[in-house]
């Protein structure tokens, strides 16, 4: 069984991995995006990603320590599924919507990394109080950075909903022996 003070550092090496990999992405979901408020979303977003990585490095400075990064499988599927959107998906409001949904999964992915590390900061580290710290304002940083985008929500989504109204056909209708099936069960309730 691995000690928690490896997991913690492992999981540090994950998350500059993960920095490293969003501030790639991120320009490029940026350019991606047509609606405004998503883009300047976008934007804010990579330069709180740029001080979280130099924050993480921080850390390992302060135990004077490597700051490596460690290949992050998680995060690398998030944005490989977002690529792929962005692929399939035309330009306009169905994509803003798609990608807005990226930025909450990215987003939880990394508050619960940083939740999870200040948690056990706190355990292991009793004696630096820096490093606890510092992994309180990065789980601070996430939360607002959660609140943002979902503030995003309904415009994106309802944006995207109301372009697709026009396409979208009726269900179609249940057929006879569905219906008789449907009287049948009311008619003896449920079990």
């Amino acid at each position: 069984m691995r000690p928690l003070h490896k997991l913690f550092w492992d999981e540090m090496a994950e998350m500059l991995h993960v920095k490293e990999l969003l501030l790639k992405a991120l320009p490029k979901m940026s350019g991606a995006a047509a609606k405004e408020k998503l883009k300047e979303a976008l934007g804010i977003y990579r330069t709180d990603v740029e001080q979280h990585s130099a924050k993480l490095r921080s850390i390992f400075q302060t135990f004077e320590m490597f700051a490596r990064e460690k290949k992050c499988d998680g995060m690398m599927g998030v944005l490989l599924k977002g690529q792929q959107i962005m692929q399939r998906t035309g330009q306009g409001p169905a994509l803003d919507a798609a990608l807005h949904a990226q930025c909450l999964k990215i987003t939880a992915y990394n508050l619960a990394s940083y939740y999870s590390l200040h948690s056990w900061a706190k355990l292991l580290m009793k004696t630096n109080d820096e490093a606890v710290t510092t992994l309180k304002e990065l789980v601070r940083s996430e939360t607002e950075a959660v609140v943002r985008f979902s503030r995003l929500a309904s415009e994106c989504h309802s944006e995207a909903a109301n372009q697709q109204l026009d396409s979208v056909r009726p269900p179609p209708r249940p057929s006879r022996k569905v219906g008789k099936e449907a009287r049948d069960f009311a008619h003896w309730g449920a079990w």
